[in-house]
């Protein structure tokens, strides 16, 4: 099988939590509506390269992948934002997304430029959501003293944790490894990586919470139908 067609394949592990979510998103809890746009919108980044900008120039694959870098990055902080995790650091939260967005654009406009593969975004960002993950899991642990493998947040951030710990090694390795054949071995360990973390994408939005329906006065009135009033 040609080797685009089996990356290709395997990055499509995404349709799965795609396609839950389409019958989820009605009655999910809505403060995960960021984590669903993105795995939307990651499915339609996968089928624009491996249907589209493949048959295109190099070029355009690296912009797409430099242009989905500071979207993944920004979408995940907007989650964590939306779950309510750092309320009492909003101002360090804030300062940490900005600083992040400045880096993207100096990295890409100023010190090199989209037709690059720019590492050091990559290496900062999943540094960073690597950290929130665990922060996240760790309050999770705290607080709920019961079975976590139903808990959506849980599973979510297991799964963030996973795939930008090793993509802060493999990029590291591109900066600083001269082995090229441990290089290529290690990076291609990524494709399974992002397989294995779609899947659990999936699993977490099967488990998504549903929606709380907002009670009004009449909700608290014992034997009372609104339909009757």
């Amino acid at each position: 099988m040609n080797e685009s067609i089996y990356l290709f394949l395997f990055s499509l592990t995404i349709v799965f939590a795609a396609a839950l979510g389409v019958f989820r998103y009605r009655n999910m809890d809505q403060t995960y509506t960021p984590f669903i746009w993105y795995i939307f919108i990651s499915l339609f980044n996968e089928l624009l390269v491996g249907i589209y900008l493949v048959h295109l120039p190099r070029t355009y694959q690296v912009e797409d992948w430099n242009l989905f870098n500071i979207f993944e990055c920004m979408i995940f902080l907007v989650q964590f934002y939306w779950w309510h995790r750092f309320a009492k650091f909003r101002v360090i939260f804030f300062g940490v997304a900005g600083a992040l967005a400045l880096m993207w654009l100096a990295e890409n406009f100023i010190f090199s430029n989209l037709h690059a593969f720019n590492y050091i975004f990559v290496i900062s960002y999943s540094f960073v959501l690597a950290l929130f993950s665990i922060y996240t899991l760790n309050n999770i642990v705290i607080i709920l003293n019961r079975s976590l493998y139903k808990n959506s947040m849980f599973i979510i951030c297991v799964g963030m944790l996973i795939y930008f710990v090793y993509t802060i090694i493999v990029f590291t390795f591109l900066l600083i490894a001269k082995d090229k054949r441990l290089l290529r071995e290690v990076f291609a360990i990524k494709v399974y990586i992002n397989a294995l973390v779609n899947i659990l994408y999936a699993v977490a939005v099967y488990y998504l919470p549903k929606k709380v329906r907002k009670m009004d006065f009449f909700d608290l009135l014992p034997g009372i139908d609104k339909k009757d009033l």
